[in-house]
């Protein structure tokens, strides 16, 4: 799919924690399952595992190429000034786990966190929707001292009985997934589970509202501007919302199956064998369980309850975010952006500039809108956090277009 990082979200971008803790009576505690991943000596040859991700991929760039125009839409999609009258559907979901989002952290203050994801919380809790941050991993609690007790904190758990619960017990081992990328796939199924349990809104913590009225707006996802090489991952998942009733949610989950089992088996079977033509090590997938699933269920459910942002909605065209908005006040959103995901690089800036960004500057001028008492923290000459950006983010800012 981003300085206490994802060191989402097995994004992200994310794929985003004081308390009393109030679950579901379902909800058990999990225990050991069995992965039900194949081993080397199995019946699938290392070159057809190899080709099963490989044709995967390929089948998704021409379904892109086929449907470009509804996949990089050039007009917004309008946003009421009422909210959504459905049931829970203007609530605003986040996750956090550590080891991809904190970097070696089981007890920490929300104004440890980036600023980014700093900002990211305030801005969603300013739009009036009910905003939760669902927490995993973290042997100790988590203290809001950001926003005065607005946000809900609750412990995430996957529950027996629930689709995403079931598949959860049956394939995890010791609360975690084998797979390559373990803490990033874990996080992109836990807004798969969040959604499908509650429906709503999931939202990465890099994810920064610029218009209170994005929480009322239509069923959707975004889209972004990807080269050749990443064109599987023309959508991404780091703003999801949908119902937990839609089509759009039980073909996520349908299609998390099936892209799960190509997943282990081209770890397990190819190791370092596959060959791939293009600049991308299908060794180090990332995004496969991530954008390159959210834009191929997209593709296969054609559910029209769920729309296409374009994204310029999400300040992400031309793609990639450009680090300039962190220098001065040129470098503008293009047109009227409801949101700013900001990339991995602009979250690694803003972190590592912190009072000594250009108050000028177009991110200056952003936080000062939507986050002006995280910007106070940024700048207070108090301020003496520690840099504690994961390098396993760096390696995956890196990997994308």
């Amino acid at each position: 799919m981003t300085p206490v990082l994802y060191s989402v979200l097995c994004s992200v971008s994310l794929w985003s924690i004081s308390t009393s803790l109030q679950l579901p009576d379902s909800e058990v505690p999990e225990s050991k399952g069995d992965p039900g991943r194949r081993e080397k000596g199995d019946s699938l040859s290392s070159c057809q595992s190899c080709s099963r991700m490989t044709r995967t991929i390929s089948e998704i760039k021409h379904m892109v190429d086929e449907r470009s125009q509804e996949l990089l839409p050039e007009q917004l999609l309008p946003l009421p000034d009422t909210p959504d009258p459905r049931e829970g559907m203007t609530d605003i979901n986040f996750g956090l786990l550590p080891g991809y989002q904190v970097d070696g952290k089981t007890n920490i203050k929300l104004s440890e966190l980036p600023w980014v994801y700093q900002c990211g919380i305030e801005s969603a809790v300013k739009t009036g929707s009910k905003v939760t941050l669902w927490h995993r991993g973290f042997k100790q609690a988590l203290h809001d001292d950001i926003t005065g007790g607005k946000l809900h904190m609750k412990h995430h758990a996957f529950v027996r009985g629930t689709q995403t619960g079931e598949w959860w017990f049956a394939n995890s081992v010791n609360q975690t997934l084998a797979c390559p990328n373990a803490e990033v796939t874990v996080s992109d199924y836990i807004r798969q589970d969040i959604l499908q349990r509650f429906g709503g809104i999931y939202m990465d913590l890099d994810v920064i509202i610029l218009d209170d009225r994005l929480p009322h707006g239509p069923d959707g996802l975004p889209a972004q501007r990807a080269n050749d090489v990443w064109k599987d991952q023309a959508l991404v998942g780091n703003f999801l919302k949908y119902s937990s009733t839609s089509r759009f949610g039980q073909c996520m989950f349908d299609m998390w199956k099936k892209h799960w089992d190509i997943y282990i088996d081209h770890h397990a079977e190819c190791g370092d064998g596959c060959q791939f033509s293009e600049a991308r090590d299908l060794n180090k997938q990332w995004g496969f369980m991530g954008p390159t699933l959210v834009t191929h269920a997209y593709l296969s459910c054609n559910d029209e309850d769920v729309s296409v942002y374009p994204s310029s909605a999400f300040g992400n065209d031309p793609w990639p975010c450009n680090i300039g908005l962190v220098q001065n006040d040129k470098v503008t959103l293009k047109g009227t952006a409801y949101a700013l995901h900001t990339c991995h690089e602009l979250a690694y800036a803003v972190d590592d500039l912190g009072g000594n960004m250009n108050r000028n500057s177009t991110m200056a001028n952003v936080m000062q809108d939507r986050c002006p008492e995280t910007m106070m923290r940024m700048y207070s000459p108090n301020d003496a956090r520690k840099k504690q950006f994961s390098q396993s983010l760096l390696a995956h800012s890196l990997m994308h277009p």
